[in-house]
């Protein structure tokens, strides 16, 4: 049998909890950003748009919590600061 199969359900209730324990700017800090600066050429556009989009107002959130509605209002509030919504989903999908 594949070993993912064979995962006890302690594992993955322990890793969920990290997830849940996880914040988004210690996700991107520690474990996106490194990876990025690895595989992609120009890794600073991504650095960029999270510093100056994300940290302050989304970056406080465990990623557990970052659910549809949380999402759907930050998105709510780039329009409302007058970027259009097709460049707030461009920057997000990097």
């Amino acid at each position: 049998m594949l070993p993912i199969f064979n995962r006890s359900k302690t594992h993955d209730h322990s890793s969920r909890r990290s997830v849940e324990r996880l914040t988004l700017n210690r996700f991107f800090d520690e474990q996106y950003f490194p990876h990025c600066r690895i595989t992609k050429r120009h890794c600073h556009h991504d650095w960029s748009i999270f510093n100056t989009h994300m940290r302050a107002q989304l970056g406080h959130y465990h990623l557990y919590d970052l659910t549809n509605p949380v999402l759907d209002v930050w998105v709510r509030e780039q329009v409302v600061k007058g970027l259009k919504r097709s460049t707030v989903n461009k920057g997000t999908v990097t």
